[in-house]
Order: structure tokens, then sequence, then C-alpha cells
């Protein structure tokens, strides 16, 4: 997924929002869906009773179908395994990864390695993992997604940032509205992500509450996506329509243009004299030169300052 967010960094620059609509690049509806899918890995993985411990969008995968699938399960510990302390009592720290993305992991001594960015306050205080810390690490990946794979917390020092965290509550800004979504919707699922980083562990809801926010929040999505599709229709309606005034002119012009098609095709010596008829010029500008239904629409407007009594 971060190569995914990271090949369409553009969208960050771009002032036109229409350009999330090419190339296949990913809608704002895209990434709230693919949130809500990490959400329903996540509820099957508390149901199991396993802590992932590395939750991060390095680590979601998108499938053929574009799907969100949680992956990495190499520091995956299960609940039941863990002491009192919250310390994984038969794993040793020999974890090891070069990758760019994972230079941000750090163990201290023969405690369990940690992504720091990821890692709720009594993971950096005491390493006690739970599945409220899996919470916590899904809400700042939650962030990565919804800002296209920014890097958290600006890319502040691992050594400020664990210092932040233990002796203030220090929650990053909302992510950047790079595809221009409404703040209606924008702004709840930021207290969503808020919710995640809630201090105290039992303060922050589990992965199932979590779900149900999310998916209220699409629904309320595709509710305004619905709303604003009724009134385009009905707009359409009420200008192109059956009823409309520009059909009802259509319609009325039709067996004019239809003769107009055949006297043109007729000698000027065989039509009826000019002064016992008045020409769809005289009332339509440029009209004697339109001969499409399509072009004449632009001109409809014309017959609404038609007097009332006005016939051809």
């Amino acid at each position: 997924m971060m190569h995914y967010l990271r090949k369409f960094s553009y969208l960050k620059f771009s002032p036109d929002p229409a350009r999330s609509k090419k190339d296949g690049t990913p809608s704002f509806n895209d990434l709230v869906i693919w949130v809500a899918q990490v959400l329903q890995g996540m509820v099957y993985f508390e149901k199991l009773g396993l802590i992932h411990r590395d939750l991060a969008a390095r680590n979601i995968l998108l499938n053929q179908h574009f799907e969100a699938k949680i992956a990495d399960f190499g520091l995956t510990l299960i609940a039941d395994r863990l002491d009192d302390s919250g310390y994984d009592d038969y794993e040793e720290d020999t974890a090891e990864d070069n990758s760019d993305d994972k230079k941000q992991l750090a163990g201290e001594g023969d405690k369990p390695i940690i992504a720091v960015y990821w890692s709720a306050p009594e993971v950096l205080e005491q390493r006690e993992f739970s599945h409220k810390s899996d919470v916590w690490a899904f809400g700042i990946t939650m962030w990565e997604i919804l800002s296209l794979a920014d890097r958290p917390y600006n890319g502040m020092h691992k050594a400020e940032l664990k210092k932040k965290i233990r002796e203030e509550i220090y929650h990053m800004d909302p992510p950047k509205n790079y595809l221009h979504a409404p703040k209606a919707v924008f702004d709840p699922l930021y207290q969503v992500i808020k919710k995640c980083w809630e201090r105290h562990p039992s303060d922050r809801p589990n992965f199932v509450k979590l779900y149900e926010m999310v998916t209220n929040i699409l629904k309320t999505m595709r509710s305004r996506r619905e709303n604003t599709l009724s009134q385009k229709r009905n707009a359409w309606e009420n200008t192109f329509g059956e009823n409309s005034p520009e059909a009802t002119a259509m319609n009325w012009l039709k067996p004019v243009v239809n003769g107009a098609k055949r006297r043109s095709s007729v000698s000027s010596s065989s039509r009826s004299s000019p002064s016992r008829r008045r020409r769809l010029s005289d009332i339509i500008p440029g009209g004697a030169h339109h001969t499409d239904s399509k072009t004449l629409i632009e001109s409809l407007g014309a017959f609404r300052l038609l007097p009332s009594d006005s016939k051809l």
C-alpha cells in the first residue's frame, strides 16, 4: 500500500481534485474503504487473541482487486503468552530489518523490538503490548492512509517523539486533505483517529467499535453521493426532461425543422409566398441555418421572450 500511495504523491501538489480520477489513482472513498478493510482484519486478529505489534501502512498489501490485506506477522504475539508486565515471555529480540521503512524499529537490551512512530505510550515506557496498543498503531496507520503516506510526526526524531509522548498528551494534527474530501466527512474520520490515541489503553475503543464507527461514516458518504446524484438528475429533468420548457419547445420545433429540411431541397419558385410565412430565422437568431435539433437547444431561450400570441 505504501508504494501504491507514494506512486500518486503528485496528488498532494495538484490543486485539481479531478486528477485523482485519472490513471486508476485512488479516490477518497477508496482510502476510507481500505481503512474499513484493515479494521475487518484487526477485528479477526483480536478475536483470535493475537497482537500484531507492527501494524503500519507499510505492512498493508493490496490484492488484485485492490482490497487491503494485513501482512508481516513477524512480531505478532499471542495475548495469553504475555506475562503480567506485558512482556513476551518466550521471544528473544532477534528481529532485524535494514529496509528504509523499518529503520524506525528499535530494541533496548532484551526488550522486544518496537516500531517507535507507531507505538503507544505504554509500549514506549514499559513495553506493554495489548490489543489496545494495536489500536494506537491503527490510528497511525489510518492517518498514513488518509494522508497518502505522509511520514508520521513529520519525521520527528525518535528521542524527541518519545519525550513528547511520555510527558504530555501529544497528538498529530489531522492528515492533509489532499483529495479535497468534504469537511463533514473528513473531520469525523480524524475524530476516529484521535480516539485511538487516548493516553490510557482502557479509554481506547476496541476494533469492533472502530469498525462500526468507520462503516457508519462510509454510509454517510454513500448517502451524500446518492443525494448529489439525485439532485443532478432532478436538475437535468427540470432542464431537459419531457416536461421541461426546452423539451416542449423542441417537440414544437420538430415539424418546423423537418419542413425546413424538405423546403431546402425544393426550388424557390415552388415555395409559398414569403409574405404569408414567418421564417424560423425571424424568431431564433441564426435559425435558418440550424438544421440539427442539438444546436437549436442553444437558442431555445429566445422562445421564452416571445409574446404569448406569437405563431410561426
